[in-house]
């Protein structure tokens, strides 16, 4: 049986624990996780969704602020056109429903902030100081980002904007020092 290719990019949090951007199938996931109770509340909402009936754009409460969703539908811009956002007190775990983009990663010590942290919103926006990965993620597939983590969703794939669904959960973990 073929396995699934997981991709990952190895950065370091600020109280110096390695921790890893996952890009992998939804099936894979709680083989690749680090899977606390919140972790898994968030995993096994995502195994109740239906891709053919996403649920309807918002919010969706999941466990009150440790663990709740939006789901999202947008059209991919180009790359100049979308900032690099971090958060500090939630772990996002973006699953695609439907779509494909490409997703821009640097570490979060290489990111020029343009808009300062936002703690009420818990992020902060900027641009790379310095060359950065961009992977493909398709429907199907489940990414994992920690405050480590700069990232840049939304990003046209092969040059074409396209309509995507997406459910971004957010997880507490609180805050990075």
């Amino acid at each position: 049986m073929k396995r699934p290719v997981c991709r990952t990019f190895s950065s370091h949090l600020t109280y110096a624990i390695n921790v890893l951007m996952t890009i992998t199938s939804l099936q894979e996931c709680v083989q690749q996780a680090h899977l606390t109770k919140p972790m898994q509340m968030a995993i096994d909402f995502l195994k109740t969704l239906d891709p053919s009936n996403p649920p309807a754009e918002g919010k969706i409460d999941i466990d009150g602020d440790t663990v709740f969703a939006f789901s999202q539908r947008y059209d991919t811009k180009e790359a100049e056109d979308v900032l690099y956002e971090a958060h500090r007190d939630y772990l996002d775990i973006q699953y695609l429903v439907s779509g494909s983009e490409r997703m821009g990663w640097t570490p979060i010590d290489q990111l020029d902030v343009t808009q300062a942290y936002d703690q009420e919103d818990d992020f902060l926006l900027g641009k790379p100081k310095a060359e950065h990965a961009h992977t493909p993620f398709t429907a199907g597939q489940v990414m994992i980002l920690h405050p480590s983590d700069a990232h840049a969703p939304g990003i046209n794939l092969n040059g074409q904007s396209q309509e995507v669904r997406k459910i971004v959960l957010k997880v507490a973990i609180g805050p990075v020092a």
